[in-house]
């Protein structure tokens, strides 16, 4: 192996390293939408404590 092959060998890896940590800047929609359903469910849950007037009693813990 000559010392071009291990320059462009080090060259590809960071290539490959360099758009891995593109891909995971960006937040997936799986993600985004799992947000918005847990918050869903945080008022919901939120709201049966109010009606059923247990405010004092229960509490709800946002994961």
């Amino acid at each position: 192996m000559s010392y071009e092959d291990i320059i462009e060998a080090q060259k590809r890896q960071d290539e490959k390293k360099t758009a891995r940590t593109q891909k995971r800047k960006s937040p997936s929609t799986t993600a985004r939408q799992s947000k918005r359903v847990c918050s869903d469910e945080l008022r919901k849950a939120e709201s049966e404590i109010e009606r059923w007037g247990l405010g004092s009693y229960c509490s709800v813990i946002p994961l």
